[in-house]
This record gives C-alpha cells, sequence and structure tokens, in this order.
C-alpha cells in the first residue's frame, strides 16, 4: 500500500526535512509567487497530486494566505486530499475586523504599518477573500487548525487592544472548523502568527497525530478527474 505524502506548501518548505522523518514529503510551489490567487494555486496544487500520483494519499499543511488554497481545493476536488493542516490562516474578515478594533488604538508609525497591512494587498487578496468568504460545507475532509496564541504583529499597543484582537482572531479562525464534519481547533501558546518558524515542534505533532488517525480509517473512493460542481 502507498505511504500517505505530506504536501508541504512552500510557506512550510523549511520544515521538510524534519517532515520527511514521519512521512514522504512533497514540497508545492505556485507558478506565480506566494500571493498568487487562490483559486489558480488550488488548480495547480491539483495538477502537482496527479503528476505525482498522489490522489487519495495526501495531507496538505500550508499557513497563512496559504491557507486559502487548500480550503478552495478541499471544495473544488472533493476527496482528493486525506486531510488539510492549516497554520493560523487568513481570513477573509480579519483586516474588516481588525481595523475596527485597532480605531481606538493610539496613532504610531507602527499602527499604521499595521492598519496598511490589513487593508490586504491587492486583487488576489480580494478575490481570494471573496471565494472562501462563499464556502458552506467541505464534507468530512480532515480539517485541523493550529491557530497562535500570541499577538505579535505589533508590540506598542495597550493590552486590551491586543486581547481584542487575539479573541476576535480566534473567533473567526475556529468558523473553519464548521466547514468539516470531522475537524479540530487547537491553540498554540508558544507561537503567534508564523507558527511554522515559532513552534515547528506543534506542527509536526499535529501531523503525526493526523497522520496516525488516517492510517486507521477505512479508505474512501477517490475522485479522480475534474473539479466538483459549485454546491
Amino acid at each position: 500500500m502507498n505511504p500517505i505524502t505530506i504536501v508541504l506548501d512552500e510557506s512550510c518548505a523549511h520544515l521538510r526535512s524534519a517532515v520527511a522523518e514521519l512521512a514522504p514529503v512533497q514540497v508545492f510551489q505556485r507558478t506565480s509567487g506566494f500571493l498568487e490567487r487562490s483559486r489558480i494555486a488550488a488548480r495547480e496544487l491539483q495538477q502537482l497530486l496527479t503528476e505525482h500520483s498522489l490522489l487519495g494519499r495526501a495531507i496538505y499543511v500550508s499557513q497563512s494566505f496559504g491557507c486559502f488554497t487548500a480550503l478552495l481545493h478541499a471544495y473544488e476536488y472533493r476527496d482528493v486530499l486525506l486531510g488539510i493542516l492549516l497554520l493560523d490562516p487568513f481570513h477573509p474578515r480579519q483586516g474588516t475586523e481588525a481595523l475596527r478594533i485597532l480605531s481606538d488604538a493610539p496613532s504610531n508609525s507602527e499602527v499604521e504599518r499595521l492598519r496598511s497591512l490589513l487593508a490586504g494587498f491587492g486583487p488576489a487578496w480580494e478575490e481570494s477573500c471573496r471565494e472562501v468568504s462563499e464556502l458552506r460545507d467541505l464534507g468530512d475532509i480532515s480539517l485541523h487548525v493550529l491557530a497562535g496564541a500570541r499577538f505579535d504583529l505589533i508590540s506598542d499597543l495597550p493590552n486590551v487592544i491586543k486581547e481584542q484582537l487575539i479573541q476576535s482572531r480566534h473567533t473567526m479562525l475556529a468558523e473553519y472548523c464548521r466547514l468539516s464534519t470531522n475537524s479540530t481547533f487547537v491553540l498554540i501558546d508558544s507561537a503567534g502568527h508564523d507558527i511554522s518558524h515559532q513552534s515547528p515542534d506543534a506542527v509536526l505533532s499535529a501531523i503525526k497525530r493526523i497522520l496516525d488517525a488516517k492510517e486507521s480509517e477505512p479508505k474512501k473512493p477517490v475522485q479522480r478527474t475534474g473539479a466538483s460542481a459549485r454546491r
């Protein structure tokens, strides 16, 4: 029986050697870079899975904006991925919610830089946010979210505002778990947004748990051609 393969998003490629001790590894790299439109990236991911004969036996690990690729792929290509692990993923409403909270923050150069960052990064961001916000059901795909428990994007903020930003973000990220009947949500106390660098052991532990669970599950039929119709 072919082993389960871990497909690491390019943003997680630095974990390749460590993950290879758990399972075979492939790295997914977008043609036009990390900020490529997520639906295009999902198609490219499907091409990689097909070329490497990984349909029905891969778990995709992504973080930040790369998680939009994972979610859209899971929707468009049902039953192709065995599971997705999302590391502090972006959320379509994160900018709007954070800017609302930051309206009470004292203005300085760091705050203004953060406000600019939260406004997004152009058409690719806006289109991807719209598409992800339309997702309603991913079936029973194994879907796991690791969320950073710390707010570390800026240091000079009143604690009450930091707490509001953290709580708001965790509420939004937990919404992803409602997309699947087989999901988990875990807070990583030792990390902020960049979990794969700040808490690699937590990522490896999550991968191992998913692998162990998938190895004991009965195998499902695999959809091998085309994208699913929008539901």
